[in-house]
């Protein structure tokens, strides 16, 4: 009597097939994972940051910038931005900046303001040239007492929002 073995030759190579795909598949995402591989699908998206619905067209009024020592500057590729350099939280708890971004400029402008260990209290949004914005609103409460931030005003293309420099300068966030 003959024995019959107990898988066919078709499937036995079927198996094998499918234990190969999947040590590849083992190997491939080891590989991906630990960074030497990156995959079209894997990489990180880019959204733009948004319009800042706040921002007035025109500039600021100087008499209402001299009590914050609004003052200019320039960026090294020749961005121009003004902005107040002496910071007050209001009683609604907003932080006045006057961020402004000249009619004649190429870029979006965007600012944000850090506490001492980097996180972010306030932020704007994009910045169009020709337009201000007054004060922003802060991401969380903190207490009514003087802090050290860190203010960082960030320049992006206005096609594709890639990034064209920053400024970024530090100071004291006082109490209303």
């Amino acid at each position: 009597m003959r024995n019959q073995p107990i898988y066919t030759k078709s499937g036995r190579i079927s198996n094998m097939v499918v234990l190969f795909l999947l040590c590849f598949a083992v190997v491939f995402a080891s590989l991906h994972f630990i960074g030497h591989i990156n995959l079209p699908w894997s990489t990180e998206l880019y959204f733009k940051p948004p319009i800042d619905k706040a921002a007035i067209y025109g500039v600021p009024v100087q008499s209402d910038t001299e009590q914050f020592a609004y003052s200019e500057a320039t960026l090294g590729n020749g961005i121009e931005f003004g902005m107040a350099t002496a910071l007050y939280r209001q009683k609604d708890g907003s932080i006045i900046v006057y961020l402004s971004n000249p009619v004649n400029s190429s870029a979006y402008l965007l600012c944000e303001i850090k506490d001492p260990n980097g996180k972010v209290i306030a932020e704007s949004g994009r910045v169009a040239p020709g337009k201000y914005i007054k004060a922003l609103k802060p991401k969380r409460g903190w207490k009514n007492e003087a802090t050290p931030v860190t203010v960082s005003v960030y320049a992006m293309d206005t096609k594709d929002c890639y990034s064209l420099g920053n400024f970024e300068f530090q100071t004291t966030l006082q109490p209303w």
